[in-house]
């Protein structure tokens, strides 16, 4: 039987020997029409020869493959040389072999269609090493990681080429480059090496070009998003060279602003110096009053003292006139005796002299009218030209060309009450009273004087009585219950004389007895009242006018309730779009998604 057994199995060998193509299996289907050798079975594999060093194979068949027992690997002959085939063991294959495999750079496109392509970094930097062209990465819908785990970095290197790595993405409002750091540390850093390359360690463009109004495309945007206190964009410099750099610079050219700071709820711009230097400087190029180092619209406050003292504030609080004002009354000077100004040029000035604004306030009385009128003796007006001026015209300095004498005062004849705290300047306030005080003292000693009229003459008697009519300017000064006293004198002592009748326009005189060669000397004095009471100014004075001179208290009433009332309305026109919105930069945050 045994025999019958190997004789049959050595009829089938032959009779495949010679056919077409051989099936080697236990099921007896024929071999497949493709398949010379078409071997199969369910539960054993194909044993390919085994030894030490396959490449000591002496005059090798290309294609020729055997199994390396060294490096428990496949190697096959390529008509030139061997090959190791995949990664049976440690030393697999490389991706040299994997960019190589089927011809010169055949195997160096992924598609990467299921999943992205990961590079996961540990200890060792991953380098991408390019000297000639520009390594390209083409993303379906998954973006390419590069991830590290430790403190290493991922590197991209490249030689001739201006580009190290180009990122393009062609999708609607999404990123074509974004990183994300789950742990502390930056999500993007760049820097530059070299000390002599004067370019930006990350720059960014926009190339917008619709010129909507209130749209504000940015080459670099910074967001923060945390909950608590945070900046956008961080601008720092620890240069020290011989021009000063800046922490973050914007330039821009046609309608653009350099920087444009928006804040709802908070000021626009914080700026702070850590230094004893400003904290903000600001200055044009230019000194005309269209070209300004600084410009604002509505209040300006400048916070010039302590926290707890007022501060300035530039308004336009009087009727949307320009102002400038403290933040809270009776407070604060402009200038002092030592940083004076040399001149204040104004339509006109107004001194807050309300009755409860001054401390203790003194009545003049007639010792101290008699002290300022000997003060005012004492003081010698002067002539004098400005040492600041020049009396020709001076090629840059035509402003002070001046070649008017100016009147004013010599400050050490000045009594005290007309200097400041520090005695050094004049009150332009204490001197118009000065002069006040001096006016009213002359004019109630001219009074005085004025008070008592007189009217005299003498007479020659050729009979017994005679009329006396008093001159014109002393009879209108009287009224009717204003009688004159008369005073009468004869040239001789035995005449006997009276008046026998006496009013405002003139007297009798009477003689008993002889009347030869008689004179009389008579003078007549009396005493007035002043012509000052205000009923008689308003029936001289028109009522327009006089109405201007003694406002009625209503019509003051109103003017203080508007005058007390700020306008807000500002009268300037804002450069650029004036828009107070904030800007619209758009902002992409699928990314976040990915």
């Amino acid at each position: 039987m045994r025999k019958l057994i190997v004789f049959l199995l050595l009829i089938n060998t032959f009779s495949s020997v010679y056919s077409q193509n051989v099936a080697i299996n236990t099921s007896g289907n024929p071999p497949d029409g493709s398949a010379m050798l078409d071997i199969s079975s369910a539960d054993k594999g194909l044993l390919i020869p085994r030894m030490a060093d396959p490449t000591s194979i002496s005059s090798p068949a290309t294609g020729l493959v055997a199994y390396s027992t060294t490096t428990n690997s496949f190697w096959y002959y390529n008509g030139s040389s061997w090959n190791e085939i995949g990664s049976g063991g440690s030393n697999g294959g490389t991706l040299d072999d994997a960019y190589d495999y089927g011809g010169s750079g055949a195997g160096r496109i992924i598609t990467a269609d299921a999943g992205a392509v990961e590079i996961n970094n540990g200890a060792n930097t991953a380098h991408f090493i390019n000297t000639s062209d520009v390594a390209n990465f083409t993303n379906g819908s998954d973006i390419v990681s590069l991830v590290t785990t430790g403190n290493s970095v991922a590197t991209i290197t490249t030689g001739s080429k201006e580009r190290s790595l180009t990122l393009t993405n062609t999708n609607t409002n999404s990123y074509g480059l974004y990183a994300e750091n789950s742990n502390t540390g930056v999500a993007i850093y760049g820097e530059v090496t070299n000390t002599s390359n004067q370019y930006s360690a990350i720059q960014g463009v926009s190339n917008y070009g619709t010129t909507t109004n209130g749209v504000y495309p940015s080459g670099v945007s910074g967001y923060f998003d945390g909950s608590g206190m945070g900046v956008g964009v961080w601008g720092e410099t620890n240069g020290n060279g011989s021009s000063a750099g800046a922490g973050i610079y914007g330039n821009a050219k046609n309608n653009n602003f350099g920087v444009k700071a928006y804040s709802k709820d908070y000021p626009g711009l914080d700026v702070t110096t850590g230094s004893t230097n400003q904290a903000m400087q600001v200055y044009s190029n230019g000194p005309s009053y269209t070209n300004p180092a600084f410009y604002s619209i509505g209040t300006l406050q400048f916070d010039v003292s302590s926290s707890s003292a007022p501060a300035v504030h530039i308004n336009n609080i009087g009727g949307g006139e320009p102002s400038v004002t403290p933040s809270s009354g009776d407070y604060g000077s402009i200038g002092t005796s030592t940083y004076y100004w040399y001149r204040i040029y104004v339509d006109n000035l107004y001194y807050k002299n309300a009755y409860n604004f001054k401390k203790s306030p003194i009545p003049l009385n007639d010792t101290l009218n008699e002290l300022i009128i000997s003060d005012i003796n004492k003081i010698t007006p002067v002539f004098y030209q400005p040492s600041k001026t020049t009396t020709r015209i001076i090629d840059g300095k035509e402003y002070f060309f001046q070649p008017n004498l100016e009147l004013g005062l010599k400050i050490d004849e000045l009594p005290d009450y007309l200097l400041d705290n520090s005695f050094s300047m004049v009150s332009i306030s204490g001197l118009a009273t000065l002069s006040l005080a001096g006016v009213k003292y002359n004019h109630n000693e001219i009074n005085k004087l004025k008070q008592t009229i007189s009217d005299f003459g003498i007479v020659e008697m050729n009979s017994s009585e005679i009329w006396i009519e008093f001159n014109d300017e002393f009879s209108s000064k009287l009224d009717d219950d204003n009688t004159p006293t008369v005073t009468l004198t004869a040239n001789r002592p035995d005449a006997n004389i009276y008046i026998s009748e006496q009013n405002d326009k003139g007297f009798k005189i009477v003689v008993k007895g002889n009347t030869e060669n008689l004179k009389i000397n008579w003078i007549a004095m009396a005493k007035i009242g002043t012509q000052n009471d205000a009923t008689d100014f308003e029936q001289k004075i028109s009522p327009e006018i006089y109405r201007q001179l003694r406002v009625p208290e209503k019509i003051k009433e109103k003017a203080i309730e508007i005058h007390q009332q700020p306008s807000q309305q500002p009268r300037m026109q804002l450069l650029g779009d004036g828009n107070t919105n904030p800007p619209k930069n758009k902002r992409i945050d699928n990314a976040k998604n990915k």
